[in-house]
């Protein structure tokens, strides 16, 4: 330690201390510098001052679950174009979103989506894959599936699952003039939308409603990992870094029984069932995966993020709309009494009414909508997409706000962050609040009328397609 200390001062004139301090004011100096010439780069686009410096917006508002209702509000207050972060904006027009997100756009995804959406360490779902050919060739192997080209009983076993959330209603909740028994809807919505996959998917439910328990763990699993991993998302070298060694190896393995390991495992588990050479022939989404040559890693990437995409959202649709619903008597008792209506007309099928009934039910289809207007379920992550090289200019409502021209490097830098709730923002009534009940709602909630009556032309104008 005395010949590097004598090294130091006869060679720098500087003592060990004094090394450190300088080391140490170079690096705030650097990082002060990094930090101006980043809140320069898009300080013309307006929002919250601290947004433009740090990202501690958007951390707060995932972690307390107001991301979307606080992100609408800002579109009232600064306009169409909004700044969340030093190097992130989100836009609230709807062609602006269509031409960014479109099959042709140069705006691509940045490593949020394959280092946040994986199940599996390997292997890549349609949510991963950023290049545009290999997304491409891969909706060709599986747009059958979700199309329900080739897939038998699709109406049926969304059929079954519903019957069976009748029955655990009548088995377990129903109350009575001495007896008044909650309902978890919470619960209840995500029970049945497992089950649902599970019968179109893998020709089999997962019985969540018929035990009325999370019998596969996914659920429990979603609440424990979901602010997690939205938070996590917004830094994402964390996951770059877990999945490189050494650290992969604390990832999940289907031998495990917690956390995600329990996604991990129920992949392998239908694969290895689907695999038996005695198992019956099945013509269901997984079967038009394996038939159009989708197999190792990738299937199981693509099942891995069924249970998570396809039932979250689900699931809170469902919540969302029948909350809204209840807290509309008036909205309520018309849809009851159109449904009423249709089923002494024999409109109706038994035990479930099936798609074609409900598209002919036009009140149904206006609640459905409104529903998906105000509380759109694909909120749970920002999506971003990242800026092209030559930069953009977003024309937003009249207002033009310029991205610089610059390279971009990662899915941080100059990421245009869009949620689907932005799309929200067309309406001015989303910008109006209300407290009901110790809950903030729209102050238009419930207000099914205002999609009918409309002609086709106007209804497709008004949908988010």
């Amino acid at each position: 330690m005395g010949s590097l200390s004598a090294f130091l001062e006869d060679k720098l004139f500087l003592s060990p201390g004094e090394l450190i301090q300088v080391l140490l004011a170079l690096l705030f100096i650097t990082n002060t510098l990094h930090r101006l010439i980043r809140y320069h780069r898009l300080s013309h686009v307006p929002g919250p001052f601290l947004a433009g410096w740090t990202g501690l917006w958007e951390f707060t508002h995932i972690w307390r679950g107001t991301y979307l209702l606080k992100s609408q509000a800002l579109f009232a207050k600064y306009g169409p174009v909004v700044r969340l972060g030093p190097n992130k904006i989100i836009v609230s027009d709807v062609d602006a979103v269509y031409r960014i997100s479109n099959v042709r756009s140069q705006y691509r995804k940045g490593s949020w989506y394959p280092d946040v959406g994986r199940v599996t360490r390997q292997g890549e779902s349609i949510l991963t894959l950023a290049d545009p050919e290999a997304r491409r060739d891969r909706k060709k192997i599986i747009m059958s599936g979700y199309s329900g080209r080739g897939v038998e009983d699709q109406e049926e076993g969304v059929g079954r699952a519903i019957t069976a959330f009748k029955d655990l209603i009548e088995r377990k909740y129903l109350s009575t003039a001495g007896k008044f028994v909650p309902l978890d809807m919470d619960q209840k919505a995500h029970f049945l939308a497992l089950d649902a996959i599970g019968e179109i998917a893998y020709s089999q439910s997962f019985k969540s409603l018929e035990e009325d328990a999370d019998t596969v763990g996914l659920i429990d699993l979603q609440r424990k990992m979901l602010t997690v991993n939205k938070l996590l998302g917004l830094n994402t070298w964390v996951y770059g870094a877990l999945r490189r060694w050494p650290l992969y190896y604390l990832l999940p393995h289907d031998v495990d029984e917690s956390g995600l390991t329990v996604a991990v495992g129920l992949v392998k588990t239908l694969l290895t069932e689907r695999a038996n050479p005695n198992a019956p022939p099945k013509q269901d989404m997984l079967q038009s995966f394996l038939s159009h040559g989708l197999h190792g890693f990738d299937l199981q990437q693509e099942i891995g993020i069924q249970f998570f995409a396809g039932s979250d959202t689900v699931a809170s649709q469902l919540r969302t709309t029948f909350l809204s619903l209840l807290n509309n008597p008036r909205i309520y008792h018309l849809l009851q009494s159109e449904l009423d209506t249709a089923f002494a007309a024999s409109q109706i099928s038994t035990p479930t009414i099936l798609d074609s009934e409900a598209r002919a039910l036009p009140y149904l289809q206006a609640v459905v909508r409104e529903g998906l207007r105000l509380f759109p379920s694909s909120t749970v992550f920002p999506f971003p997409k990242v800026v092209p090289p030559q930069g953009d200019t977003e024309d937003c409502g009249g207002v033009d706000e310029k991205v610089e021209e610059r390279e971009v490097l990662d899915d941080a830098d100059s990421a245009y962050s869009m949620p689907a709730s932005s799309t929200n923002s067309l309406s001015a009534s989303i910008y109006q609040y209300r407290t009901h009940l110790g809950r903030t709602y729209h102050s238009e909630i419930g207000q099914a009328e205002h999609w009918t009556p409309n002609d086709e032309q106007q209804l497709e104008s008004m949908d988010i397609q």
